[in-house]
């Protein structure tokens, strides 16, 4: 079983969570439910902590739109063949 996540963690996991599901975009009302978050998580949101966390979001913001996407999978050998032999059929 693997360790439990401590509080950083867990708030890591959910600015990259944010982040991807908004595709690096949102608004102020988003960002007032991702705090709404990360309260739940523990955190005691006093200034300090909302400007961490949005220093965090706008990091992984820019990584999000710097970064390539996602390759598509490939079609593997054996896939290609069994659509080959039904289009032959």
């Amino acid at each position: 079983m693997p360790p439990a996540k401590n509080a950083a963690q867990k708030v890591l996991e959910e600015v990259g969570k944010f982040v991807t599901a908004n595709k690096g975009e949102w608004d102020h009302s988003d960002w007032e439910g991702f705090l709404g978050q990360i309260e739940k998580i523990g955190f005691n949101l006093n200034d300090e902590v909302k400007r961490n966390v949005g220093n965090l979001l706008e990091d992984a913001k820019a990584l999000y739109h710097k970064l390539p996407e996602p390759a598509a999978k490939k079609k593997t050998v054996k896939k290609a063949v069994k659509k080959t032999a039904k289009k032959a059929s």
